[in-house]
């Protein structure tokens, strides 16, 4: 670890300094003002140590470049191929890996190639003491398999239909929701106590249900695409959520409008599309080279594959451009001008009302 802080520039003084911490360190025990002998630390760097982030990202980093670097060496352009080479000077755009902290996503387009990709991750994880956890390591793939496999250690990597990275479900926005609503509806009736209260009033229980369930419901709703069978199963949501708050029956057949009149609050959708709308202006805001601007409103070029036969689903860019205008979608050349002007964007986002998008 050390020697990787100082490949990556880090002053020799720095470097000893964190070196003093954390090798060759010794512990005692005082109990009752007696002091036990001293006995080595071997434990490493402690569980919300402040320089414990710091030190796993830059060994991370290290670990993935030179995997990286490996596997190129070995089978050429590398990673997902996102936009293909169109000449000696103008290489194909790839995506190799996805990272938060140990919650590792490779990327890439053939077994073979993902096969080598975990192989060379493994070996360069293992070099600085790092190991893959492979019970908690999936496999996903839009491909047939075709009875294919991938392994790590001489064991199968398990292939699945959907895993959760980051805490959202990966396979679409109705399973992501899905699972969300259900974790939601957990929370709220944990404090059942509080709703049904008639002496607390419904401001504050409000506050508490936008703290408590809605923090868990909109997790990751920036990437949502929101359609019409959605719209109503999330608004729906909220709205037996204030009614069970107000203490309104079913039977007293009282409008939804009249609900959102009384507690002062608006559609749950119309908040979820101003948060994607004012989230894809901070990501269209960051640096050109930066990945969050260059895939946020990503669209495959002409040829770069195929689709299946039907009718297609709504995309996330043509989702966006629909929620800025939906008589007049704007292009995305014309979107990532405007998110630039930060006055123009908010505009927008004030705008923003309920739109109604095809059900998937």
């Amino acid at each position: 670890m050390f020697n990787i802080l100082r490949h990556y520039g880090v002053p020799t003084k720095i470097v000893c300094a964190i070196e003093a911490i954390y090798h060759n360190t010794k512990s005692v025990v005082l109990v009752d003002g007696n002091v036990s002998e001293e006995f080595d630390v071997t434990t490493g760097v402690l569980q919300g140590d402040t320089l414990a982030p710091y030190l796993f990202i830059t060994v991370i980093d290290y670990v993935m470049k030179n995997a990286q670097l490996y596997h190129t060496n070995e089978h050429g352009e590398y990673g997902f191929v996102t936009n293909k080479r169109q000449s000696s000077r103008q290489p194909p755009t790839c995506v190799h890996d996805l990272d938060f902290a140990d919650d590792i996503a490779l990327l890439e387009n053939s077994f073979d190639r993902a096969q080598s990709q975990l192989v060379q991750t493994a070996k360069r994880a293992s070099e600085v003491g790092l190991q893959i956890n492979i019970t908690k390591t999936q496999a996903l793939t839009n491909q047939n398999t075709n009875n294919q496999t991938i392994q790590l250690d001489g064991q199968n990597i398990k292939w699945v239909d959907n895993f959760k990275y980051l805490g959202s479900m990966m396979l679409s926005t109705t399973t992501d929701i899905k699972v969300r609503k259900s974790q939601a509806w957990k929370a709220f009736w944990k404090l059942k106590n509080i709703w049904k209260s008639t002496t607390i009033p419904i401001k504050l229980k409000i506050n508490i249900f936008k703290t408590t369930c809605l923090s868990i419901l909109l997790y990751g709703c920036e990437s949502w695409i929101i359609t019409n069978k959605l719209e109503n199963t999330l608004n729906s949501f909220a709205t037996s959520c204030y009614r069970i708050m107000l203490g309104i029956k079913r039977t007293d057949k009282i409008k939804n409008n009249t609900v959102y009149e009384t507690i002062k609050e608006e559609p749950l959708t119309q908040t979820i599309q101003r948060r994607q709308l004012r989230y894809i202006g901070h990501c269209l805001r960051r640096n050109t080279n930066e990945f969050i601007n260059m895939y946020a409103l990503y669209t495959p070029k002409s040829g770069h594959g195929t689709r299946k036969r039907g009718r297609p689903r709504l995309n996330y860019p043509d989702y966006v451009a629909r929620l800025i205008n939906n008589d007049t979608p704007p292009t995305i050349e014309e979107i990532r001008k405007t998110a630039v002007n930060r006055e123009e964007w908010r505009k927008i986002v004030v705008a923003c009302k309920p739109r109604l998008f095809a059900v998937e």
